[in-house]
């Protein structure tokens, strides 16, 4: 027994420094991610990643140690107080552990998209191609907003093990855990000895608030003088309480317990609805608006310099550049028009005004240019910083989402600008140049000719899918057999052109020595085939357009109001979440009410002891006459509870107050989901009138440049004219994809808002291919169920409400 008792004490100081802190590390992180995959099983809050260790690409992952890192970098007069704080000298080891050079992954930079394999350290980093789906992967990769959103989770779930742990059998020693101490006693001419004190047990909190103790207490002195005696004692002690009033029952008991487990399930689900809100700001740059009641912390919040930034999203980045590059092509254009417009002036078929007309347009356009350039650049920044990056890393945008609203030919755009350059002079050589560039040019029509033709024909399969109203689909085959009509009429133009400019080109080349006068009429021709070209190529840039901007669908909505507000009442994460705190604090209630009670414990307490000390020397020989049993009941008088009351009274208004939240938060989820589906409806009738606009506006180009073009035009005001028309297409062009980009983002609010938005585990939105089956009587009814409703009262003959 004397082995036993020095062998458990050697075992305690053995185990006094703990385990090692990547043990605890470690462990917390199995429990953890083990409450976090139990509770992800669901699949309408599954979620791909629950590691709270970033990827290695990420520009915040630590290569390091985690459970010893080096020292970060520090600032200089701070780092003097680790050295030296109130005259007192620092630890050593604050300047002997290894030093980090920067808290950012120096190799984040190595697996950028587009970015080279072979590290080049002269080489700027960059991004070529950034497309929606890198944009995705980047900012998954590197935001610091998501990574704090699965760290919240993993958070919650750490809370979790300990209430757990609460209630497992756990290790017991006076005040505290096991516990050895060991002390030696002398005094100067007298009696020494040495003391050694152990003391282990365990401990168990039952469901109903019982509480079970057990502990095993040693005591054991060795005297150094005198008999040199020694003497052990013994005692076990164990101790049952059960409440019956205040803290009894499971409702009370497992309160901390519940509430940590549904934290969890919160969490889980905060973190599912954050990724569809990630999706969704990413690619739209609108945020989600947090339900009434609540802190927000599941919103995005990008704070730079202290202020919540704007959010930049991938579509509007893209209708900005292409409202820069429509302002580009605006500029060359009135630039070609103005060359054009100067020999026509020199011709006597305009007037000076017009051309000074053309002018101030062109100035006032090469002004938009500048501010879109800076507008683009600064939107494209701030799109950085949203996904992690640092705001100078160059960046290319992948621009093939627009390729749908590349409207204009850019072929026939450049057939213009040569055509609008090109020198006519009677000079020989010049003539030689100009009449292969005539031909080379008007080799190039053709092909462009077939091109509008085949769009035209795409156009003709694609009607059927468009769901037109029939008379929208009668009018828009009534227009393509217009355009289809006067292509086959420049077609039979070019030909005569073409004749033209090889009877002029053969006489030309038959005649060694011209006239004066063939001089000037072969320049005549190539000046009337330049003109006529001109006008063919105008004229099929508006039809190019006209086909063009027909072929752009919109993906449908197949939900009506009363479908959608139901599906987002059952389908919101965020709403079932408010719905579990009104639970919540119903049982808080309770809570607070068994405070008010009084205490009434019932007591099972004992002791098993051994000999008293120096009586005895067997450390395991218990007595029954040295032990005790007792048995009774602890009452405290509930006098004094004002505190209780007023927390009582607290938790009724606060369980009143939840329940209200959790009535404005489905009436907020009912006006979001109306409100963008409305807004979903009234941009697609938007897109629908400035894609009319843009015919309009494309014929009254062509309308404006055939009447400037005419013999019979007065002179005066063709500038002011053909400025109004390509300010009317850049117009139409812009609102366009405004309108485009507008209806996207409100599908996707709605579909978020909806709750439906399903986000695979790359983080992409995997759109439906199925729609309902009353999807039909659903749209059809879309407008009116959304309309604002009419007075029904009744009218007065005057019109006023009687």
């Amino acid at each position: 027994m004397f082995v036993a008792l020095i062998f458990y004490p050697c075992i305690v100081l053995s185990t006094a420094g703990g385990c090692h802190r990547t043990y605890y590390r470690r462990r917390a992180d199995t429990q953890s991610y083990r409450i976090v995959e139990q509770n992800t099983r669901d699949p309408r809050w599954s979620v791909p990643r629950i590691d709270i260790t970033p990827d290695l690409r990420s520009r915040f992952y630590d290569r390091d140690d985690p459970d010893h890192p080096p020292l970060p970098p520090d600032d200089p007069t701070a780092n003097q107080y680790m050295q030296c704080a109130y005259g007192m000298r620092g630890d050593k080891q604050w300047s002997e552990w290894e030093k980090s050079s920067s808290v950012e992954n120096p190799l984040w930079t190595d697996d950028l998209p587009g970015a080279p394999k072979i590290k080049d350290l002269l080489k700027t980093p960059r991004i070529e191609r950034l497309g929606l789906r890198e944009s995705i992967e980047v900012g998954l990769i590197n935001s610091r907003d998501y990574q704090e959103q699965i760290e919240n989770m993993y958070l919650s779930a750490l809370v979790l093990t300990y209430q757990r742990y609460r209630f497992d059998l756990r290790p017991l020693g006076f005040l505290g855990e096991p516990s050895t101490s060991a002390f030696f006693q002398n005094q100067p001419d007298d009696a020494s000895n040495l003391e050694l004190g152990t003391s282990a047990g365990v401990s168990k909190l039952l469901p109903a608030g019982g509480q079970f103790v057990a502990q095993l207490a040693n005591n054991t002195i060795w005297m150094f003088s005198g008999p040199n005696d020694t003497g052990t004692a013994t005692s076990i002690g164990y101790s049952l309480v059960q409440p019956l009033l205040a803290g009894a029952g499971r409702k009370i008991a497992m309160e901390d317990l519940t509430q940590s487990e549904r934290n969890v399930l919160y969490a889980v689900r905060d973190f599912a609805r954050f990724r569809k809100d990630f999706y969704v700001t990413t690619v739209t740059g609108s945020r989600t608006i947090p339900l009434p009641g609540t802190t927000g912390g599941g919103e995005l919040a990008f704070l730079i310099s202290g202020q919540r930034s704007p959010t930049e999203g991938f579509y509007m980045l893209l209708f900005i550049l292409q409202r820069w590059r429509n302002q580009e092509a605006n500029v060359q254009r009135l630039e070609a028009l103005i060359r054009d417009g100067q020999l026509l002036r020199q011709a006597g078929r305009i007037s000076a005004l017009d051309v000074t007309q053309l002018e101030s347009s062109l100035a006032s356009a090469r002004s938009q240019y500048v501010s879109l350039e800076r507008r683009f650049y600064q939107g494209l920044d701030r799109f950085k910083l949203q996904l992690g990056l640092p705001p100078d890393l160059e960046v290319e945008l992948d621009d093939t989402l627009l390729e749908p609203f590349q409207f204009v030919d850019w072929t026939l755009f450049d057939l213009e600008r040569h055509l609008a350059a090109l020198v006519l002079n009677a000079e020989e050589e010049n003539r030689n140049e100009a009449f292969q560039e005539l031909e080379t040019l008007l080799e190039l029509v053709i092909p462009s000719l077939e091109v509008i033709e085949g769009d035209f024909e795409t156009l003709h399969e694609m009607i059927p899918d468009r769901k037109l109203t029939p008379e929208e689909s009668g009018t828009l085959l009534q227009e393509m057999e217009l355009h289809r009509t006067r292509l086959n009429d420049l077609r039979e133009v070019a030909t005569e052109l073409e004749d033209s400019l090889t009877e002029a080109r053969d006489l030309f080349d038959d005649t060694q020595d011209l006239t004066p006068k063939q001089v000037l009429d072969s320049v005549d021709v190539m000046r009337d085939v330049r003109r006529r070209l001109l006008t063919i190529v105008r004229e099929l840039t508006g039809l190019s357009i006209a086909a063009r901007v027909e072929m752009v669908s919109l993906p449908e909505v197949p939900f009506g109001p009363t479908e959608a507000v139901a599906i987002a009442l059952d389908s919101r994460l965020d709403l079932m979440n408010r719905r579990g705190l009104v639970m919540d604090a119903r049982r808080r209630l309770e809570i607070a009410a068994n405070r008010l009670e009084g205490t009434v414990d019932i007591r099972v307490e004992g002791e098993l002891n051994t000999q008293p000390l120096f009586e005895g020397d067997n450390p395991a020989d218990f007595r029954g006459k040295d032990s005790n049993y007792r048995v009774g009941v602890g009452i405290t008088t509930p006098l004094d509870r004002r505190r209780e009351r007023n927390d009582y009274r607290a938790a009724q208004i606060g369980y009143q107050r939840t329940r209200r939240n959790f009535m404005a938060a489905e009436d907020q989820v009912k006006l979001d989901v109306r409100r963008e589906l409305r807004h979903v409806v009234a941009e697609q009738k938007k897109f629908e009138s400035n894609r009319r606009a843009l015919r309009v506006s494309a014929r009254e180009l062509d309308q404006a440049i055939e009447l400037g073009d005419s013999p019979e035009a007065a002179v005066g005001g063709q500038g002011l004219n053909i400025s109004r028309a390509l300010d009317n297409i850049l117009m139409a062009q812009n609102e366009l994809i405004e309108a485009w980009v507008d209806y996207e983002t409100a599908r996707l609010n709605l579909y978020r808002d909806m709750g439906v938005m399903e986000i695979d585990e790359e983080g992409h939105w995997v759109e439906p291919t199925e729609l309902t089956n009353d999807s039909e009587s659903n749209s059809s009814d879309q407008e009116a169920s959304l309309a604002e409703p009419a007075d029904e009262r009744n009218l007065a003959p005057n019109g006023e409400l009687e």
